[in-house]
């Protein structure tokens, strides 16, 4: 733990895990609010590589913060990898459990908890619809205000693994999924949901690391409107952007539009910084060794003219010069 003494950070406290052991992975995610803090295990597990994960809560008491609770839930298994994102809003915490394998092998899972007033209890544990293996639901998860959005980069759409964005809401009875994010042209293994947050717009920025060939793309959504991806300027100046809209119960509406020319279109676009001198046009950086221990070009074209008058000198083995 750090804190801002006179403009500089300085340690005041250390945290470690009551029964922590070589390779439990304490730290793996962090979430705080209202003085309260928890903070995930996702590989501690009883046995050797077993992997179940745990989660640990602390307090703060007297300006130091001391661990109050250790808990996982009851229907853990091997490999479940609890608490590898965790975040945190007043009573509620959300706690993911990225390899849960209800849904199938490395599926994943996301866990409800809600303070009583003495220790975290387990809530509900959310699912997506449409679950499969090796879907990573709950790689990135946050709370909003009645909302809880999770990320599954590896999700299956349109018969090609691009990521989704799962969107919950609470109902009479329990939280329940409202909406599917997954915007149409979206590319192969485009990977978004990978992270998720909420600006201070209350905007929803989602983050697909692996779209426009590698390059990345955060894609802004707004709730009952219309939405902005943000993506990096290209060299040729063909600055576009792709408008989506984010409705609590609709779909996603898409339309291609220039930046300039939209009607209410923000110029907030990121600008691509200055392109290294490897990848300019026409210009090859060299080898750092290139032409260090070659001899000038002058100096070559003497050695061979060299070589040649002294093969042209010497007498052929078998003629008479050998008699």
């Amino acid at each position: 733990m750090f804190e801002r003494i006179q403009g500089v950070w300085t340690e005041v406290q250390r945290l470690t895990a009551s029964d922590a052991v070589h390779g439990d992975g304490f730290g793996g995610a962090v979430a705080h609010d209202n003085g309260r803090l928890i903070v995930g295990a996702p590989l501690e597990g009883h046995g050797h590589y077993a992997e179940w994960g745990e989660c640990y809560a602390f307090e703060r008491q007297a300006g130091l913060f001391v661990e109050t609770q250790r808990f996982r839930p009851t229907e853990a298994q091997r490999g479940d990898w609890f608490g590898y994102r965790i975040d945190l809003a007043g009573d509620r915490a959300a706690i993911a459990s990225y390899s849960d394998g209800t849904n199938g092998i490395g599926a994943g899972s996301v866990w409800l908890y809600e303070f009583d007033g003495q220790a975290w209890q387990s809530v509900q544990r959310l699912l997506p619809a449409d679950g499969h293996e090796y879907g990573h639901f709950g790689v990135d998860v946050r709370l909003g205000q009645d909302e809880l959005v999770i990320g599954s980069h590896r999700a299956v759409h349109e018969a090609a693994v691009r990521g989704a964005v799962y969107v919950f809401r609470p109902g009479p009875t329990a939280w329940h999924e409202v909406q599917r994010l997954s915007p149409v042209g979206l590319p192969a293994l485009a990977a978004i949901g990978a992270s998720v947050v909420y600006s201070e717009r209350g905007t929803l920025l989602v983050g697909a690391p692996g779209a426009d060939e590698g390059r990345g793309q955060i894609y802004e959504f707004e709730r009952g409107a219309r939405a902005v991806r943000l993506v990096p300027r290209r060299p040729d100046g063909a600055d576009r952007r792709l408008r989506h809209r984010y409705e609590g119960r609709g779909a996603l509406v898409r339309a291609d539009e220039r930046r300039r020319g939209v009607p209410g279109a923000r110029h907030d676009v990121p600008a691509r910084g200055p392109r290294s001198p490897r990848r300019r046009a026409g210009r090859v950086r060299p080898h750092p060794c290139a032409g260090a221990a070659r001899a000038p070009v002058t100096e070559l074209s003497s050695i061979r003219r060299a070589r040649r008058e002294r093969a042209v000198a010497r007498p052929r083995r078998g003629g008479e010069g050998s008699r």
